[in-house]
């Protein structure tokens, strides 16, 4: 991770790494491994400036290099400590230290890194306008690039060789390694040597005094008149011409060039103005659509909010008629038993008084559950989960499923396959009230005799709980609207039972709440199959 931070050039961050992986180097005894650790971080503060902490690095890196035996190593580290030496301190301690390194690098045979220090101890004579030391270590980094087969370092020791000779106006001996120099540029394509190359040639051209021709069309013309003007110049002044006719001449040139300048200033400055109006009309551009898009944006959303807001206004409407509806017949049948005992009309008061009972609680289940219906369309419900035995709360579950479904003639079947040790996070009024309401549409709506199943497993994010009953089951369409309020698929069965149509949307409510799933499908027992999935965090007691 360190390294691929520091080739996307983020240095704090590969630093951070390197650092981390120190720390499980600690007790370590990979010399190789933690060199290699060392030399990575000096790199990392070399580019950013902290040459003194390099240099530390740089020094534990080659001590641990020397323990681990890998001469490789020793050779690239002690190379990369005298070169920054040599770059960043006085020239004669880098003279120093470039020495002792070579000395180094010649007893383990390591020829491209000794041509590569001649090469920094060419530079440091550069530095100390020792030409003729220069030279012989210039020669010398050739020498040992040869032995190599790096084709880079060959071509760093030539360079070397060259800008040795020419700085001491050896234009001949210089061009005498051209052409290898030359072959090799060619053979490695490398950029750094073609520009070098190019340097060279240069300077060469300049000591020789030619004049290398311009790339651009423009300027190679300029540069064409300007070889006319001097040839014209020359033979003038071979000819002893006189010395107004050769100003003259010269200031022609001077004019040329400065036209030329003029020109280049002035379609410069035209295509400036043109990216100002490009730039100018984009922007103006940007800003209407953005402008359109906004207003369109918002006249779209205000649209929807008035739409949402009928849809809305409908959709209590019809909630308020169908609970009026609801209410009407508990209320019908209330009011005809008590006008029946206002008459005498009923011999039996205490049947009546009980059916009259029926009647309020049913009106009573009903309110309760309009209301916490009202509470989770609201978002008022609040969760307050508490730990139980994830065994132990299914299994009271089940005694009280068997001892409704029994009343129905119905057959229970319990299917709890759940360690006794794991424990669940809910909140168990809301999970009664579920685990209820589901049983109760088992009962009302199967036939007798018939079954209902109760299974509960685990997984590792959820509890999954599932009520299985027999026929008869629901169709397809039906399936889809058993969520909705008020929806009955047998209107009479409910009815004459208590059923307020409201249970299944409750539980979906619940479930929701308590960031859980419910799902309906027809069952494989002819009935419907609901699935209850709960979160839970899995851990024993």
């Amino acid at each position: 991770m360190g390294v691929l931070s520091e080739n996307s050039t983020n240095l704090s961050t590969s630093m951070g790494y390197y650092e981390q992986a120190k720390t499980y180097l600690q007790n370590s005894t990979n010399w190789a491994l933690k060199g290699s650790l060392e030399f990575n971080i000096a790199a990392i503060n070399e580019r950013m400036g902290d040459f003194e902490q390099a240099k530390a690095y740089l020094t534990r890196a080659l001590e641990y290099d020397r323990r681990s035996g890998n001469l490789t190593n020793v050779g690239f580290t002690t190379l990369k400590l005298a070169v920054m030496v040599a770059r960043q301190g006085e020239p004669s301690e880098g003279l120093i230290e470039l020495t002792k390194a070579i000395e180094e690098l010649k007893q383990i045979q390591a020829n491209e890194l000794v041509s590569r220090a001649y090469y920094a101890l060419a530079d440091v004579y550069k530095k100390l306008n020792l030409n003729t030391e220069r030279r012989d270590a210039a020669l010398h980094s050739l020498e040992f690039a040869l032995l190599t087969q790096s084709r880079i370092q060959q071509s760093h020791g030539y360079l070397a060789v060259i800008e040795s000779e020419l700085e001491a106006n050896n234009v001949d001996a210089a061009k005498g390694y051209l052409k290898p120099y030359e072959h090799l540029v060619k053979e490695t394509k490398s950029p750094h040597h073609q520009y070098m190359l190019m340097k060279v040639n240069a300077q060469i051209a300049e000591l020789e005094g030619r004049f290398e021709a311009a790339t651009l069309t423009y300027k190679t013309l300029l540069d064409t008149q300007y070889q006319t003007f001097e040839e014209k110049l020359k033979t003038q002044s071979q000819n002893h011409k006189s010395s107004l006719d050769m100003l003259s001449k010269q200031q022609q040139v001077v004019e040329l060039d400065r036209d030329r300048k003029l020109t280049i200033s002035q379609l410069e400055n035209a295509k400036l103005q043109q990216q100002r109006w490009l730039l100018a009309f984009g922007l103006t551009f940007i800003f209407v659509c953005t402008f359109i898009y906004l207003y369109v944006h918002k006249r779209r959303s205000a649209e929807l909010r008035a739409q949402l807001y009928e849809a809305n206004i409908r959709q209590k409407d019809q909630l308020l008629a169908d609970i009026s509806h609801e209410l009407r017949t508990p209320l019908s049948v209330l009011k005809l038993h008590i006008e029946a005992m206002e008459h005498n009309l009923i011999d039996d008061k205490t049947v009546a008084y009980e059916k009259i009972n029926d009647k309020i609680s049913q009106l009573n289940h009903l309110i309760s559950d309009v209301y916490q219906l009202s509470q989770a369309e609201n978002n008022a419900l609040t969760v307050y989960n508490e730990k139980y035995n994830v065994h132990q709360l299914m299994t009271s579950y089940s005694y009280d499923m068997q001892r409704m479904i029994s009343k129905h003639n119905l057959r229970f079947v319990c299917d709890i396959a759940v360690a006794r040790d794991i424990s669940m996070y809910v909140d168990k009024p809301k999970l009664d009230r579920i685990i209820n309401n589901l049983t109760k549409n088992a009962c009302l709506y199967t036939d007798s005799p018939g079954l209902v199943r109760f299974k509960v497993r685990l997984n590792p994010q959820y509890v999954f709980i599932q009520i299985d009953d027999s026929s008869p089951g629901v169709t397809n369409d039906q399936l889809s609207k058993l969520f909705e309020r008020l929806y009955r698929v047998d209107t009479s069965r409910s009815r004459a039972s208590g059923g307020s149509g409201l249970g299944l949307s409750i539980c979906q409510s619940l479930a929701q709440v308590m960031q859980g799933k419910i799902d309906l499908k027809q069952g494989k027992y002819g009935g419907l199959c609901v699935k209850l999935l709960l979160p839970y965090e899995y851990k024993a007691n």
